[in-house]
């Protein structure tokens, strides 16, 4: 069965569609296939001028930048992670000597990987755009918070550490320009970041048990079983096990609500959290947030 990947937004550096001349790549203001896979097909980056996509099992890299091949230490399945400026590592195996330890390779200057062997196996990473880290070890049960991704690569002692329970541990994190978002076993959906930016927590703080920077529940989401989230600059997601997309955020510096429309009823106003209908009642099975892209 062939996999589709769709997306629409910024273009200008070609990291969706790539120009077949030397003129710059035109936005793309509709969803529309850019890529195509026989077997599997999978979105590891999304960022403001260039992406990474695995088709097959192999690495497909457009945008900004040239993307050298990785160390052969480093084995799949690859996760990638960055913020909306581009790709900042790479975790995948090896360096561990059959200990389950994490490897990190990031992109030097010239191009070459740098190998960074980790104390502890990384589950989940994230970096907002404000350059603070998540991580999470132990399955997702404890969750640390960075300063920078070169303090975790360094292994200093993270600034916080917040643990779940088993049940409730955390399956996925994203991050805004200023915040994270993490989805829990349970279906939960937890925020925490710079309270500046209120809109991206989609939470109240001054009534909320957790504080800004500490992960706390999405009130407005609660009840609702939450299958997967997603985030990117202002704005973050989250599906419903009913495949249902809820948006909460808005533009850089305006109060208002989410602001959206993907070919149907946008979300709008002032509530904190708002559904989209994406053509008109079509379920959407994934997707991916980038800075100005959305892919479906």
């Amino acid at each position: 069965m062939p996999f589709d990947i769709l997306a629409c937004g910024f273009n200008a550096h070609g990291q969706l569609l790539p120009s077949d001349d030397d003129a710059i790549p035109a936005d793309i203001f509709t969803p529309t296939v850019i890529a195509r896979a026989e077997t599997s097909a999978r979105i590891l980056f999304a960022g403001w001028s260039e992406t990474l996509l695995e088709l097959d099992n192999k690495l497909h890299h457009r945008g900004a930048g040239s993307l050298q091949p990785l160390p052969q230490s480093c084995k799949p399945p690859y996760r990638a992670f960055g913020d909306g400026l581009g790709l900042k590592v790479i975790l995948g195996g090896g360096g561990g000597g059959g200990s389950g330890h994490t490897t990190a390779y990031v992109r030097a200057p010239s191009g070459a990987w740098e190998c960074h062997p980790l104390a502890s196996e990384i589950h989940l990473l994230a970096i907002a755009g404000n350059g603070k880290v998540l991580s999470s070890t132990s399955n997702g049960t404890v969750i640390h918070a960075h300063p920078t991704l070169a303090s975790l690569l360094a292994s200093h002692p993270p600034t916080a550490t917040h643990t779940f329970s088993a049940t409730s541990r955390i399956t996925a994190i994203a991050a805004t320009a200023t915040s994270f978002a993490l989805l829990s076993a349970r279906g939960h959906i937890y925020t925490a970041g710079d309270p500046r930016h209120s809109r991206l927590l989609a939470r109240d703080t001054g009534t909320s048990t957790a504080p800004p920077d500490a992960p706390g529940l999405v009130d407005a989401l609660d009840g609702i079983a939450m299958a997967g989230v997603a985030a990117g600059g202002w704005v973050g997601a989250a599906r419903s096990a009913e495949r249902d997309v809820y948006l909460w955020g808005g533009r850089a510096g305006e109060d208002g609500g989410v602001i959206c429309d993907l070919g149907g009823v946008g979300a709008d106003g002032g509530e904190e959290v708002g559904v989209v209908d994406v053509e008109r009642g079509v379920d959407v099975v994934g997707w991916a947030w980038g800075w100005g892209m959305l892919w479906c």
